[in-house]
């Protein structure tokens, strides 16, 4: 060795160098890798930042115009004060005279562009165009913000029609209630936005929440496939989006500097390699050949050490006790453990060990009760497969042993737990919700968990409160089995045209095949499995996401389509003309004709359903229960009542005369196309359904706030709510039921925040009870908006 080597080894303690000749070699492979990761890193900066500076550039864009609307329209409102300043004693004694309102015919001068002003003193019942302004219900809503706040946010009324004017509102300081209206022609709007974007570019000017409307733009409209920037207007129903006239630069590591990163770092490592060889020339090391550049040992005899449980010769640490069920329990939040399932963000409250101890408190609980084999089955997401695996660890840990069913739709895992050796089952699943969601639907013993079930599986885990055993595990192919029960089960009297969309969705694997079997010509739409779901939210509850159906259906003539959610328990129906068939409807159908088999039985709906439903259930001579929304509570609700039929309106629909009494998208359209073929007068699909009563009615309006937020709101309602000469139902939030309309609102138990929905034997009555909750919800939050 070396003389100026020898003096650096005497610096190295022996047990370093003990410890040093097995494991620092490749700690010289992780120094190598990290030169290559700084190499990378400091190459890709430039590139990355590039990127950052695109998208800070054209984001400040989008805030300038935003700010610049807002400007533009604050100099409109300081118009508005001003015409409301000048505003006389017999001006407001007429309006107070008027029913409607009048015209400020006197005060027009002071602004030429609006197109009329008005004074209101009384805010009218109901939608009116006799006034001296159209008045929507949107328009009234905007009146009654008036009247709760002084001011009311920016819209644009009618937008998308001829018609369309953008309403302001002032309200008089002194009372009574006075309000100055003042509308303005939409091309104000179109004038200002070109007069704002001097850039290269679109801009646009859009309104609304879940529903956007674009009500005015700018630009060349060819750069709408260029990304979007976005920025809300304060006090407005707006935002501005900008989309620039570059695409973003991508991001990229050329050859070049790639063969550069490598060269430099091979070059450091060599040196320490050099290095580390003079310094323990008695150890195996992994180097780089100067001559061969080929990878190379050099071997000498290695001496076996072995301290405080870690054997240095194979690397592996040794427990000196037991682990005990308390130990390294990671940190699980209770914020996952909802109402009718557990459900987190995978990566955030969701991971494979927050997974495992899950499986530890579900197979301690089966252990308490006796139980030892569950069933496991998982959907089509990405994470699915490995939340699974480190759930059945934590239950075979607990000691249960599990049946893995693999990748199936839910009702194949609850079928599975109706025909196997077990009653037990959890199927991992994001359900319906968005693809970074995932969770765990959880039965024992034949039995739906919910609530307080629920989070008493909480409990288990933060007091750690598990049992220890060993388990075994296998495997079982229950698809062919319930295909089979399922065709067996059905008979179609002549066949039909179908598409079915799964939304890349679990059922996917099953569907097609099914209707197939039943004699169906099928025509696939976004069947295949993919976790990423890339055509559309897998929601069929949603209208947005029945749109593609729909045209498929109208383009391919077929006879109806079917729609599933992202693990098959969620059923959506379109007709033959692209008409949304909701599942209430679905519902009145299987009610009137099951009833007539079974007089007196009774059928299970939710507080979401439409009030036709209990009057076809009571003319049909069945029992009509009104039950809370959630599929488990239903279920529960069918299993205490004897039910043969039940559903809500989200689409989950239950079946107990020939079927096992789950919710069970699949086998509820088999059962739906055996009741349409079998009509007597061989009606289509479309004419079958026409000829239902008919409502008019609203899909699910969401509210978005927090969960607390969300139970107060609804506790606040219930107290502060006054609707007068109608029947008030509080089991699941408030509906309020008139005899040609009713209303609902309620918190949600899926996502945070409330719903809403609505129906009415006219359009005008729809519009109306909207109105009626909207104002009486803002006396509780003022800032509330239904889209």
């Amino acid at each position: 060795m070396k003389p100026g080597a020898e003096r650096w080894r005497r610096l190295i303690p022996d047990d370093l160098r003990m410890i040093g000749r097995p494991v620092l070699g490749g700690l010289l492979l992780l120094i190598w890798l990290f030169a290559v990761g700084i190499l990378f890193f400091l190459s890709h900066q430039n590139q990355t930042t590039d990127y950052q500076d695109y998208r800070k550039k054209h984001q400040e864009t989008a805030e300038r115009l935003a700010a610049s609307v807002s400007s533009v329209i604050g100099q409109w409102e300081r118009q508005l004060e001003a015409i409301a300043a000048n505003v006389t004693p017999q001006m407001r004694a007429e309006s107070e005279a008027s029913e409607s309102g009048v015209l400020l015919q006197d005060l027009t001068a002071q602004w030429p562009d609006a197109s009329a002003l008005c004074l209101v003193s009384r805010i009218p019942s109901q939608a009116t165009t006799e006034g001296c302004i159209p008045l929507s219900y949107a328009a009234l809503a905007t009146l009654y913000q008036v009247e709760a706040e002084g001011r009311a946010d920016y819209a644009v009324m009618l937008p998308g029609t001829d018609n369309a004017y953008l309403l302001m509102a002032e309200a008089l300081p002194e009372p009574p209630l006075a309000i100055v209206l003042a509308a303005l022609p939409v091309q104000q709007l179109s004038l200002m936005m070109q007069q704002i974007l001097n850039e290269p570019g679109f801009v646009e000017l859009q309104q609304g929440s879940q529903q956007r409307v674009s009500v005015a733009s700018s630009g060349n409209a060819q750069f709408q496939s260029m990304p979007a920037f976005e920025q809300s207007i304060p006090f407005s129903h707006w935002q501005v989006v900008f989309y620039p006239d570059e695409a973003k630069p991508a991001l990229q590591i050329s050859l070049v500097q790639l063969a550069l990163a490598l060269a430099i770092a091979s070059i450091v490592w060599w040196l320490i390699a050099q290095l580390l060889i003079q310094l323990f020339p008695k150890s195996r090391w992994l180097s780089v050949s100067a001559r061969s550049g080929k990878w190379q040992t050099q071997s000498v005899r290695r001496p076996l050490m072995v301290e405080s449980g870690y054997d240095y010769a194979r690397g592996v640490a040794k427990q000196n006790t037991p682990q005990t069920a308390d130990q390294a329990v990671p940190e699980v939040s209770s914020s996952i453990f909802k109402a009718y399932d557990i459900r987190g963000i995978v990566g955030d409250t969701l991971n494979k060990k927050v997974a495992r101890q899950i499986g530890r408190a579900i197979g301690s609980q089966l252990v308490s009760q006796n139980i030892h084999e569950i069933i496991v089955g998982r959907d089509g997401r990405n994470s699915s497969e490995s939340l699974s695996k480190a759930l059945s660890e934590g239950l075979m840990s607990a000691g249960a042993s599990v049946i893995d069913i693999g990748m199936v739709p839910t009702p194949v895992l609850y079928f599975a737990c109706h025909t196997l050796s077990s009653r037990s089952g959890v199927m991992v699943t994001g359900s319906h919700n968005p693809r970074d969601y995932n969770g765990f639907k959880i039965m024992v013993d034949a039995e739906m968990l919910s609530s307080d079930q629920i989070k008493q599986l909480y409990r288990r885990i933060e007091r750690s409160d598990f049992t220890l055993g060993t388990a075994s595990q296998e495997q079982a192919d229950v698809v062919k089995d319930y295909l089979a029960k399922v065709s067996s089960d059905i008979f179609l009297s002549r066949p039909l045209k179908l598409v079915v969309d799964c939304g890349n969705g679990v059922a996917g694997m099953i569907a097609p095949q099914l209707f197939r079997d039943l004699g169906c010509e099928v025509v696939e739409l976004f069947c295949e499995v993919d976790g990423e779901f890339p055509n559309h939210h897998p929601d069929p509850a949603q209208p947005q996401n029945m749109q593609a159906l729909a045209a498929k259906v109208r383009e391919t003539n077929a006879d109806l389509g079917l729609a599933f959610d992202g693990d098959g328990d969620r059923l959506g129906v379109v007709d033959g003309l692209g008409e949304i068939i909701w599942p209430d409807r679905l519902l009145m159908l299987f009610a009137e004709q099951m009833l007539s088999r079974t007089p007196g039985a009774s059928v299970i709906y939710d507080v979401k359903s439409t009030h036709l439903l209990e009057d076809i259930i009571k003319s049909s001579g069945g029992q009509a229960v009104l039950a809370p929304s959630g599929y488990t509570i239903i279920k529960k609700r069918m299993q205490e009542t004897g039910a043969i039929l039940g559903g809500e309106m989200s689409g989950h629909i239950f079946f107990a005369d020939r079927w096992f009494g789950f919710d069970d998208a699949l086998y509820s359209a088999c059962r739906l196309l055996e009741l349409l073929t079998a009509d007597d007068q061989r009606r289509s699909p479309a004419e079958i359904f026409s000829g239902q009563p008919a409502r008019f009615n609203t899909p699910e309006i969401h509210v978005a706030m927090d969960d607390i937020a969300a139970a107060d709101f609804i506790e606040r309602f219930q107290e502060r709510a006054e609707f007068t000469d109608a029947e008030i139902t509080t089991i699941d939030g408030y509906r309020v039921d008139y005899s040609d309309s009713w209303g609902l609102v309620r918190k949600s138990n899926t996502v945070p925040g409330l719903t809403l929905r609505f129906e009415a034997s006219s359009e005008e009555g729809l519009e109306e009870i909207k109105l009626r909750f909207l104002r009486q919800m803002l006396q509780i939050r003022p800032d509330i908006h239904l889209g």
